[in-house]
């Protein structure tokens, strides 16, 4: 797939109030995402995905580099080109951005007239989105009658109006609850797959990522970390920010806390070990206890999961024997396979 959007060489600086200096919101960023995809931008707060993201419908301008929509630099259009790109482009809002004085029919008649379609073709087009996002019959409730979830799905609704290309979520689901947070996901998938709209999800949550995202990039400070596929982010996380976003959505890694319990329980040397696809965990502790005779093994922490059909995980085991055999066991399990070695 070629990318629909890419940052070339991106950065932003804001000046800081009261002051001669200036505040590097994002500092060179280069990064595609490709069209047809769910790709994922995650950091903690103040990262700067928000305002990553928001480069990509012009509600922000770099400072520097280049944003490209469609093979086109967005930095060089007119306004009346803006106003048409934005057409193309949908956002769905963490605070849901409803009109309370409006109905649910009303809230999405707004956004086609926004973006210029005839008043004729409103009646069935907004049908046709309610019964898309489950709420046919909430065309005449007001925003206040309506769920979390709900208005949420009002959101993607009126985000979806004008048939774009690329749909942008902005922390959709943080104000959500797990089950209503699922449903919102499976919604964006469904956007994806039906439409093959390019879904981008910003969120400060891993789990929404491994759930719904194809991408992933990774923010810190205004720089872009890590990048790659969700499978080879979570089976081999390379920054340390990656991995502490990771264990909060796996859980297969002992914590610090855990690791010293789990020590103080069972004697001999405690590693982590990758399990996933091409990772040949099984075969090869098996062939490396044979060849290193003496070390006794035990599962102490951990699990498998499924990722795109592909598992994924982290075991922790409790080697025991002459150290020099462990060593042997822990060096021929690196041959095929990630290994920490946690406490000794």
């Amino acid at each position: 797939m070629a990318p629909i959007v890419e940052f070339v060489d991106v950065s932003k600086t804001y000046p800081v109030r009261g002051d001669a200096g200036s505040f590097d919101a994002l500092s060179n960023i280069s990064l595609a995402i490709e069209d047809g995809s769910i790709s994922a931008i995650i950091g903690g707060s103040g990262a700067g995905k928000s305002t990553l993201v928001r480069m990509i419908n012009a509600l922000e301008r770099p400072t520097g580099g280049k944003v490209l929509v469609e093979g086109v630099d967005i930095t060089t259009l007119s306004a009346k080109e803006i106003r048409k790109l934005r057409n193309r482009i949908g956002m769905v809002f963490q605070q849901f951005n409803l009109l309370s004085s409006r109905t649910v029919y009303g809230n999405i008649a707004f956004a086609l007239e926004a973006a210029g379609i005839d008043k004729a073709r409103h009646r069935d087009r907004i049908a046709e989105l309610l019964h898309f996002v489950g709420l046919a019959e909430k065309a005449w409730s007001y925003p206040s009658q309506l769920s979390g979830g709900q208005k949420q799905r009002v959101g993607i609704a009126r985000a979806l109006a004008a048939n774009p290309r690329i749909l942008l979520a902005d922390e959709a689901t943080s104000a959500l609850d797990p089950q209503t947070t699922n449903d919102v996901l499976r919604l964006l998938q469904k956007v994806n797959a039906e439409f093959g709209i390019t879904v981008v999800v910003i969120t400060h949550e891993m789990d929404v990522v491994r759930k719904i995202a194809d991408r992933v990039a990774v923010l810190e400070d205004g720089r872009l970390i890590e990048e790659g596929s969700v499978y080879d982010i979570f089976a081999a996380p390379q920054a340390e920010l990656t991995a502490g976003f990771v264990a909060t959505a796996m859980h297969n890694r002992p914590s610090a806390e855990d690791t010293a319990l789990l020590a103080d329980a069972h004697p001999g040397r405690l590693i982590a070990v990758g399990v996933g696809e091409g990772l040949r965990f099984g075969a090869a502790l098996t062939d490396a206890l044979r060849a290193a005779d003496g070390v006794g093994f035990e599962i102490v922490y951990g699990g498998v999961s499924a990722l795109g059909g592909r598992s994924v995980g982290n075991l922790t085991l409790a080697l025991t024997g002459p150290d020099s055999r462990v060593d042997d066991v822990i060096a021929r399990l690196r041959e095929h396979t990630t290994v920490e070695e946690l406490a000794r």
